[in-house]
């Protein structure tokens, strides 16, 4: 592991501990890939590489401070847009089966 990796996967543990600690998220630890984070999200444990997994804990705690609704289940593939004035712009989690 060098070192910009270990600095990710050191800010993704730091960030999985807040949003333990704001009851976002009920556990968190290292995946059984080097590149990987484990989150339990919502009661399912995901295995998430550590990019998206810092996106994902950032986007949580985020919206959690403006009480927003939560962002997808980074396991979920339906199709979800964000509320706002550019809801018809933001698709997350694209899936083409759900059409």
């Amino acid at each position: 592991m060098n070192h910009a990796q270990a600095a990710l996967r050191n800010e993704v543990r730091q960030l999985a501990e807040e949003a333990f600690y704001r009851k976002l998220i009920s556990g968190h630890g290292d995946g059984p890939d080097l590149n990987e984070y484990q989150i339990v999200y919502q009661g399912k444990p995901r295995h998430i590489p550590l990019e998206p997994a810092r996106f994902f804990l950032i986007n949580l705690l985020y919206r959690s401070r403006i009480h927003l609704k939560p962002p997808v289940d980074p396991g979920d593939s339906r199709t979800e847009l964000s509320g706002g004035r550019n809801s018809g712009f933001i698709a997350r989690h694209f899936n083409r089966s759900a059409l």
